[in-house]
């Protein structure tokens, strides 16, 4: 039992951080189709999305049967309905920075959302954090209150991703569906939002599909694809890690967006921002190292109470 807990922790840690590796290299994979219109290209990634996942579920007749009695159980209704929500929101949001050529306004959103995410945990999830972990969660604090301070105004981008992907985030824990299905019924819901757009500026003469060159029609093609795979990890390593975990994991993904932006995009970091950046890496750092310090103390923990067990069944033995 102890030994299928550790191994489950160990998934959910590498889960989420390859989707977030993915997510951090996703400005990249959007910047060929910064062209198009924000919502134009949210309407269509979700469009494509809900096709690869109609693919996923003709091999998945499991997933298929629970998505049957999900839609008679009102409250994962509900739930997914507001995940879903919170899910459009931050979706239109990066993309939005993305084509306005603001990928370090939104590094700084998925900086502060890992704060959110341990917020969310202490509140709803009594998780529990040592003193460490608190000490790292406060200079985190410090060094976000610094990037907004330089940036001399309140980040909206940064604030409207951090608490979105922040609510998502706590959703995921609380609702008994496998990813697919979930990922299912999240993108059903934004899909009124797609089909009233597209008709509309379809109708407007404005509908961008096959105008467009090779390389974006395929990226285009293919954000089904690229949405939903990192989004199936994500929600099947949440549910094996706690949400303040899950939280921390994430700056990988911004820190990822950070050096691109810098190397690839030409954006600037003027040394006083970048004083916030480190900040943050440190007490990520912090973090980090308190929770694999934990993870040892509670595997020595059990080896010695398996030892001592197994030494009163030998006493019991030879008696």
């Amino acid at each position: 039992m102890e030994q299928s807990s550790t191994n489950n922790y160990k998934k959910g840690v590498l889960l989420t951080l390859s989707c977030y590796t993915i997510w951090g290299f996703f400005p990249i994979y959007w910047f060929p189709l910064s062209g198009v219109d924000p919502l134009q290209l949210m309407a269509q990634r979700i469009g494509w999305s809900l096709a690869f996942i109609i693919i996923l579920l003709c091999f998945r007749r499991e997933d298929r049967l629970l998505l049957k009695d999900a839609f008679f159980n009102r409250r994962i209704i509900v739930t997914f309905m507001a995940s879903s929500f919170f899910l459009f929101m931050n979706w239109s949001i990066y993309l939005y920075a993305i084509s306005s050529h603001q990928v370090l306004e939104a590094s700084l959103g998925y900086y502060i959302n890992p704060l959110v995410s341990i917020f969310l945990g202490r509140v709803f999830f009594k998780e529990a954090l040592t003193k460490v972990q608190y000490s790292a969660i406060t200079l985190a604090a410090i060094g976000v209150l610094w990037l907004a301070f330089l940036a001399g105004t309140i980040p909206y981008i940064a604030l409207l991703l951090a608490f979105s992907f922040g609510f998502y985030s706590a959703m995921k824990k609380i609702v008994a569906l496998p990813p697919l299905p979930g990922l299912f019924l999240e993108t059903l819901f934004m899909m009124p939002f797609t089909i009233i757009y597209l008709i509309v500026i379809y109708q407007n003469g404005n509908l961008i599909f096959l105008e467009l060159e090779n390389l974006p029609l395929i990226l285009l093609i293919l954000s089904g694809a690229a949405t939903t795979i990192p989004l199936l990890l994500f929600a099947k390593g949440a549910k094996y890690i706690p949400l303040s975990l899950v939280g921390i994991l994430q700056y990988v993904s911004p820190t990822l967006q950070l050096l691109t932006g810098l190397f690839l995009f030409h954006e600037s970091l003027p040394p006083l921002r970048l004083i916030g950046f480190v900040i943050v890496w440190i007490s990520v750092i912090t973090y980090i190292s308190s929770e694999v310090h934990r993870a040892k103390n509670g595997q020595k923990k059990r080896e010695e109470m398996e030892v001592k067990r197994v030494a009163r069944l030998s006493d019991q033995i030879a008696k």
